[in-house]
């Protein structure tokens, strides 16, 4: 076990995030055709608010104890570092129980919210009911998450990225395997199927929970500093330093949760009000919320590893007051998210209806497959929004990041419900308009911020301009050679789960290999990742001569 750098603890972690997302997205593949259509609705309410619960008790203070630990550590006051670790247990345990508390306790209310006046699909009592079973997964994760924060902090991020991967496999395992057993072995029905499913979080967080703190007591001489210049720092100015660094956090977590709770409190009751049945209005949801979104988090994971690497680097250079530089990492970071997320999701919205069929199988495929087909995209602008955002953050535009996620929320929450009805009333499905929705209002972020950035510190994108045209003309060119290409073995690929699988691995390296030779050839790769980079990666597999 060692410490690792910034950019081998950048690396370990974007692998760790990714690991992640594939695994949360290939056990749906059985765990969708076990739970059926009224599970798969079930399993979405209870884990959209459990999500809501889990960032808000996770997000700060993990957060402030990661970069507490890490200054103490590097000051060489042991003692403190220590202690701080101590305080943030004491603090998320209490946080944590009280969080359960009311999750448990509102479990109701928040089902005859998301419900409405619906009838026909999941009554309250069940979806309640789920609801109450994933809330227990509030009593480990923040003590879990605080784990991270110290082990982070001490710049042991193998431990961290591994806890992660335990948690979300074993999570998985509970899920498929419980569902299993409830539904088609034990005859328990569905709702008790998802309610273990749902369990799963619980079952997983201990699990993380047992190898993170053994191998931190395991290991406990290397968290020692070198130099101990331990000072003695009282538990309330320790308390102070926690808080202070967490509310901001905190604050942006909750704006992000209530984001993305509007989806979930609206659109079902949305639906039915212009007409939709309960069951179709409860599938789209679930689509929306989590079955298509799986697709949509693999791509903004990308965006996140990006964000990894490079914002900490925007810190630094404004430490010593270098714009420019500032200027080119910004941009530098958009043209790398632009490049990457742009084929993916053109990508995944022409292969809609095979990937709804690998992963999904055949039911809700019309519905489902469509509904991919478009909400894709909001990957793409959610990618570009969130860079921004981020690097705003990272030049300590705290009230700015405040001001731009308050203003998504109530714009999501204004629009939402309306654009519903003005979609199904010029003709187009209601359940599109959620994500047009959030296009709109991320792309309008996105330039407001822009220009602000532009405004207050010069900004210059011209560089960026021309490489995001270029990125958009070579995915054109790949999905117009994909089309071409399906209008000569389509016929040959058509068919059921199997056949699509062969279907999406065709068509999905003969798309990658189009647009890396064609955007390698223009010099957009050169220019985006660095010609020495690019040449040196090439070599190394042996693509280009030494």
């Amino acid at each position: 076990m060692k410490k690792t750098n910034f950019m081998s603890g950048a690396i370990i972690a974007t692998l760790g995030i990714i690991a992640c997302k594939v695994l949360g997205l290939v056990y749906v593949i059985p765990f969708y055709a076990i739970i059926g259509t009224m599970g798969r609705s079930l399993y979405s309410y209870a884990y959209s608010i459990y999500s809501m619960f889990v960032n808000v008790s996770t997000s700060g203070v993990p957060l402030a104890i990661s970069k507490s630990v890490s200054e103490y550590d590097t000051l060489g006051n042991y003692e403190a570092k220590e202690r701080i670790y101590k305080l943030g247990k004491r603090i998320m345990t209490i946080f944590g129980f009280i969080c359960f508390l009311l999750m448990f306790i509102f479990a109701e209310g928040l089902a005859r919210y998301i419900m409405g006046n619906a009838t026909g699909g999941n009554s309250i009592k069940d979806i309640a009911y789920v609801i109450r079973v994933v809330s227990t997964a509030l009593l480990f994760v923040p003590l879990l998450s605080v784990a991270r924060g110290y082990v982070q902090g001490s710049k042991y991020i193998q431990i961290s990225s591994i806890a992660n991967i335990i948690e979300q496999l074993v999570r998985v395992l509970v899920v498929v395997l419980g569902s299993y057993l409830a539904i088609k072995v034990f005859d328990l029905g569905v709702t008790n199927g998802v309610a273990i499913s749902v369990f799963g979080a619980t079952v997983g967080a201990i699990a993380a929970s047992i190898y993170i703190l053994l191998k931190i007591n395991k290991n406990k001489s290397k968290f020692k500093v070198k130099n101990d210049n331990s000072v003695k720092i009282s538990d309330k100015e320790l308390i102070k330093k926690i808080v202070v660094y967490a509310v901001p956090f905190i604050i942006i977590a909750v704006m992000k949760s209530a984001y993305g709770l509007v989806d979930t409190f609206t659109v079902v009751k949305g639906l039915t009000s212009v007409g939709f049945d309960t069951i179709t209005a409860e599938t789209a949801s679930s689509v929306i919320v989590t079955w298509g979104n799986k697709f949509n988090t693999i791509i903004a994971s990308i965006c996140l590893g990006v964000a990894v690497s490079l914002i900490p680097s925007i810190s630094s250079s404004l430490v010593v007051n270098d714009m420019k530089s500032v200027n080119d990492k910004v941009n530098q970071a958009f043209q790398m998210i632009i490049y990457l997320t742009l084929p993916m999701a053109i990508g995944i919205s022409f292969l809609s209806r095979p990937i709804w069929t690998v992963f999904y199988g055949i039911d809700s495929l019309e519905l489902g497959s469509a509904m991919l087909m478009f909400t894709i995209f909001t990957s793409v602008s959610y990618s570009m929004y969130s860079i921004l955002v981020d690097a705003n953050q990272a030049m300590n535009n705290t009230k700015l990041t405040f001001i731009i996620l308050g203003s998504c929320v109530l714009l999501k929450i204004v629009l939402n419900t309306p654009m519903i009805h003005l979609f199904n009333a010029i003709g187009i499905k209601g359940y599109y308009a959620p994500a047009f929705t959030d296009i709109f209002i991320q792309l309008l972020i996105f330039l407001v911020v822009l220009i602000y950035f532009r405004k207050k510190y010069h900004f210059a994108y011209k560089k960026t301009f021309m490489n995001s045209l270029k990125t958009i003309v070579c995915s054109l060119v790949m999905l117009i050679c994909l089309i071409g290409l399906k209008l000569i073995i389509n016929q040959y690929l058509v068919g059921g789960r199997m056949i699509s699988m062969v279907s999406l691995a065709v068509y999905s390296i003969v798309g990658m290999i189009i647009y890396f030779v064609l955007s390698y050839k223009i010099g957009l790769v050169d220019s985006i990742f660095g010609k020495d980079r690019i040449d040196r990666y090439l070599k190394k597999f042996h693509l280009k001569k030494s």
